[in-house]
């Protein structure tokens, strides 16, 4: 007699590991913030940006205090699994730290602290769905599209957005998605989108900044990398945010 077993292949719930990746994310930053240490968190996927931030709210929340966040990015980041064409969560972050009603936002959310709609602004935004508009505007987040980079300058933005949220904000954190450089500077990125900001103009717009509380920098994509141009525009943002001199070891 022959004995067979059928092997087949293990089923990833992808909603699963998407809540238990960010539970493990914000409970590390929520650590790290309560050691008075900054950070700099990359990932490949913007919808890390849940725990990253509700790691963050969670321990400031602690001690009375309010997170600000700076959001620059080609996307709105507002859909939920009932508006999004794609069902992609890289693009609901922004629903979900805002607590717009979605049962899967709310699971990875895990009952984290939610934003108000003055603890936000996002700036670069060049490529949205209608549908992410209505949901900002209902909730009064600012958000400010190319054609305003362009009048205003991106430095002089960035200089007022952080000194607005520091009315209202404790702390101010920055996330940048790298969809929203030109692709000339970042081509390794999950949704490559043209017309963005210039990496140059990021980087003095960045520099001209006090140091946030913590740095994230999202949608990275080696493999569509191209001559390390992306992983060398990372490791400049990185140096432009917290100050850092230049390395000879810097690839």
């Amino acid at each position: 007699m022959i004995w067979q077993q059928s092997i087949r292949p293990k089923v990833i719930d992808r909603n699963s590991s998407l809540i238990e990746l960010n539970n493990r994310i914000r409970h590390k930053t929520a650590k790290l913030i309560e050691q008075y240490q900054r950070f700099a968190f990359l990932s490949g996927d913007h919808s890390c940006a849940i725990g990253i931030w509700g790691g963050v709210m969670k321990a400031l929340v602690k001690v009375n205090k309010r997170l600000g966040l700076i959001w620059i990015d080609a996307h709105l980041d507002a859909h939920t699994n009932a508006t999004s064409p794609s069902g992609n969560p890289h693009g609901m972050p922004v629903a979900a730290l805002l607590g717009l009603n979605d049962p899967l936002l709310d699971e990875i959310s895990a009952n984290q602290p939610i934003m108000d709609s003055n603890q936000i602004i996002l700036t670069g935004i060049h490529s949205y769905e209608e549908v992410e508009k209505q949901h900002l505007d209902q909730t009064g987040v600012s958000y400010q599209v190319m054609r305003q980079v362009h009048r205003v300058g991106l430095k002089r933005l960035l200089q007022n957005n952080w000194k607005n949220l520091s009315k209202q904000c404790d702390a101010i954190g920055i996330s940048i998605d790298l969809d929203a450089i030109n692709p000339c500077d970042a081509p390794g990125v999950a949704v490559p989108t043209y017309n963005g900001l210039k990496l140059t103009e990021l980087l003095d717009a960045l520099s001209s900044l006090p140091k946030p509380i913590a740095l994230e920098v999202s949608e990275f994509n080696p493999y569509a990398d191209r001559k390390l141009k992306t992983a060398n525009s990372i490791f400049k943002i990185i140096r432009a945010v917290f100050n850092l001199p230049e390395s000879r070891k810097d690839p």
